[in-house]
């Protein structure tokens, strides 16, 4: 990986490094406004994405990616994020 990168290239990733900060800005815009889960960005009265540490295991109360008493997202016993 010696070959320098050209001028066009680096206008283009310059380019693309701006528009992923504007995207990231309104991400946090919306987020902000919204009570969410800090790890998965579940928000409240949906379900965290499986094996998120902050969702709970309804049968023992641990964190679910850690019991594995929840394996399938379509477990009916997942309990909702909530503030």
């Amino acid at each position: 990986m010696d070959a320098k990168i050209t001028d066009n290239e680096r206008k283009e990733l310059d380019a693309l490094l701006i528009q992923r900060d504007e995207l990231n800005q309104k991400i946090k815009a919306i987020l902000d406004k919204h009570p969410h889960c800090f790890e998965c960005g579940a928000f409240e009265g949906e379900l965290h994405f499986l094996g998120c540490d902050c969702e709970y295991c309804p049968q023992c109360g641990g964190q679910s990616n850690v019991c594995n008493h929840i394996t399938d997202k379509n477990d009916s016993r997942r309990i909702p994020f909530e503030t």
